[in-house]
């Protein structure tokens, strides 16, 4: 959720920056947006590709165990 908050922080900078006229602030916050959604892209890839995370199956030592 962290990288989702600091892109919409991100997009919002951007924004003001262009209605101020400052385009090359708002083309550095662009750059900034496009590597965080890049991260954020491979974070969900990887979490797709690893599937839910599965709990350990029981250890046991001995019969009486089962």
């Amino acid at each position: 959720m962290g990288v989702e908050l600091q892109i919409e922080e991100l997009m919002e900078q951007r924004t003001r920056a262009s209605v101020q006229g400052r385009a090359a602030d708002a083309e550095r916050l662009q750059s900034e947006i496009r590597v965080l959604q890049a991260e954020l892209a491979a974070t969900a890839e990887q979490a797709v590709l690893e599937g839910p995370p599965q709990d350990p199956p029981p250890q046991f030592h001995s019969a009486e165990q089962l």
